[in-house]
C-alpha cells in the first residue's frame, strides 16, 4: 500500500525533509559510532527512549575516554574549535543532577556531564532550525554528514554538484562529535528516512578491535528504534500535547478525534505510520536487522529488560554491563526521575499556552507515564463513531481483521 505523505509541522520545510532523507548514514561522528534514529508516531514514548539512548551513549563514551586517557579527540569536553560555534541561548539553571562546574556560559552542552536539555544531544530531526546552508559545498557538507542536491532527493542520491545544500546546525554537529554518535528523534514514516531505500545488511559485522570500546557494525549502517504504543493512549496524549501549544490545535476534542482518524493532524494517521514500520511490507516483517521495535507498555512494565535490548541493538553489550544499567542508566530514565527534572525534557521548539487559572504556561509535558488513559476520551457517541470508522477502514484494508501490530485499535 502506497500512502500519501502526511501533514507536517509548520517548522518543517520541503528542503529540510529532503536533507533528512539523504543524510549520510555511513558518516561517523567522532569515528566511534553511527547514526541512531529514535522513531515513532508522536506521543508513543519518544522522549523516554531518547533518554535511554542518550544515557547509554554517554556511558559508553565515558568508558571509551577512560581507556584512551581522555586526550585529544577523545575527551569529555567539547573540542576547542567548536566552542565558538554553539548558540548562546541560556536556558537558565535547571537542577538535573549534573555538576554545575561542568556547565558553561553557553546554552548548549560542553561536557558529557551536561544534560540540561535532551534536545541538545538527541535533537528533533525534521525541523528547520536544526539545519543550515552549507558554507563549503564539498567539504562542509560532507563533514556535517549531509550532501543534498536539487532534483535528487526523491531518488535518494547525494551529490555536491548542485544546490541547495543543507547540513546539521553547528551546535548539533559539535554535540554529536562529543557524544561519538549522531542521535536524533523523528516522527517521519519509514519511507521518508535516510537509508531506507537500500537493501538491509544481512548480519552485523564484528566490532572494531581495541582500543575502541564503541563497537559499530560494518558498513556503519544506521540503527532505527521504533516505539509503538496503544492507539487510544496515543490519541489522548497527543490531544493534551497539541491542544496546549500556541498554534498547535485550537478545536475541541471531537475535532481532534476526527483529525486523528482522518489523518489531517501533523504526521497523519497513527495506523498508517505504524503500518509502514510493522505491516507486512515494512522493515520489521522483512527482517531488517537495523530496526528494533520497543513497546511503550513493556518499557513501562519492564524497563530494565527493554533497556538491555536497546543496549544490545546499539552494539554496546561488551562495554555496558547489566550492573552498569542498574546503577547508571535506570535511575535517570524512570518516569519519576524525568518528572522531577521535567524542564530537561519539555520541548523547547514550541510555545505553550497560558493556563487560565494559574496564569502560567502549560507545564505538564511529562504527564502520567502510565498506559490506559485513552479509553476515557472516547466515551461520547460522536467520538465512538469516529473511532469505529477508523477500525472499519483498517478491517477493509486487511481482509476483515484488525492486525495485531496496531495495539489498542480494537478492544
Amino acid at each position: 500500500m502506497v500512502l500519501p505523505p502526511p501533514p507536517m509541522l509548520s517548522l518543517t520545510s520541503e528542503a529540510t525533509l529532503a536533507a533528512c532523507k539523504v543524510i549520510n548514514v555511513t558518516e561517523q561522528a567522532g569515528r566511534r559510532g553511527g547514526l541512531v534514529l529514535v522513531c515513532s508516531y508522536p506521543k508513543s514514548g519518544t522522549t523516554v527512549m531518547q533518554n535511554v539512548v542518550l544515557r547509554l551513549c554517554i556511558l559508553a563514551q565515558q568508558r571509551h575516554n577512560q581507556v584512551t586517557g581522555g586526550g585529544g579527540e577523545h575527551r569529555d569536553s567539547i573540542h576547542t574549535e567548536d566552542r565558538g560555534k554553539v548558540h548562546t541561548e541560556n536556558r537558565g539553571g535547571v537542577d538535573n543532577g549534573v555538576d554545575d562546574g561542568a556547565l558553561s556560559k553557553h546554552g548548549y552542552p560542553l561536557s558529557l556531564c551536561d544534560v540540561r536539555h535532551i534536545s541538545d544531544w538527541t535533537p528533533f530531526f525534521e525541523i528547520d532550525p536544526h539545519w543550515v546552508p552549507c558554507s563549503d559545498t564539498r567539504a562542509s557538507c560532507r563533514a556535517g554528514g549531509i550532501i543534498i542536491a536539487k532534483g535528487t532527493a526523491a531518488a535518494g542520491t547525494a551529490t555536491a554538484d548542485d544546490a541547495p545544500q543543507l547540513q546539521p546546525a553547528s551546535h548539533i554537529a559539535a554535540a554529536h562529535r562529543l557524544l561519538g554518535r549522531r542521535v536524533y528523534n523523528t516522527h517521519l514514516p519509514w519511507n521518508m528516512l535516510p537509508g531506507t531505500a537500500a537493501s538491509p545488511p544481512s548480519s552485523p559485522a564484528p566490532p572494531p578491535p581495541p582500543p575502541s570500546l564503541f563497537p559499530s557494525p560494518s558498513p556503519n549502517w544506521p540503527r532505527y528504534i521504533y516505539m509503538v504504543r496503544n492507539g487510544k493512549d496515543v490519541l489522548a496524549s497527543f490531544w493534551y500535547h497539541l491542544s496546549n501549544q500556541e498554534g498547535g490545535f485550537d478545536g475541541d476534542l471531537d475535532d481532534f478525534v476526527a483529525g486523528f482518524v482522518k489523518g489531517t493532524i501533523p504526521f497523519g494517521r497513527w495506523d498508517h505510520h505504524v503500518e509502514q514500520w510493522l505491516g507486512p511490507a515494512g522493515p520489521v516483517a522483512l527482517g531488517d536487522p537495523r530496526v528494533l521495535v520497543v513497546s511503550y507498555e513493556l518499557l513501562c512494565s519492564d524497563m530494565k529488560q527493554q533497556v538491555l535490548r536497546v543496549r544490545d541493538h546499539l552494539g554496546l553489550a561488551s562495554i555496558i554491563s547489566e550492573q552498569d544499567i542498574e546503577e547508571h542508566v535506570l535511575p535517570k530514565v524512570t518516569f519519576d526521575a524525568m518528572k522531577r527534572n521535567k524542564h530537561t525534557y519539555q520541548p523547547n521548539s514550541v510555545q505553550w499556552k497560558t493556563d487560565a487559572k494559574s496564569g502560567q504556561p502549560y507545564d505538564n509535558f511529562i504527564r502520567r507515564g502510565q498506559p490506559g488513559d485513552g479509553q476515557g476520551l472516547l466515551q461520547t457517541e460522536t467520538r465512538k463513531q469516529l473511532w469505529d470508522s477508523l477500525v472499519e477502514d483498517v478491517r477493509q484494508r486487511h481482509g476483515g481483521t484488525v492486525p495485531l501490530f496496531l495495539p489498542g485499535l480494537e478492544d
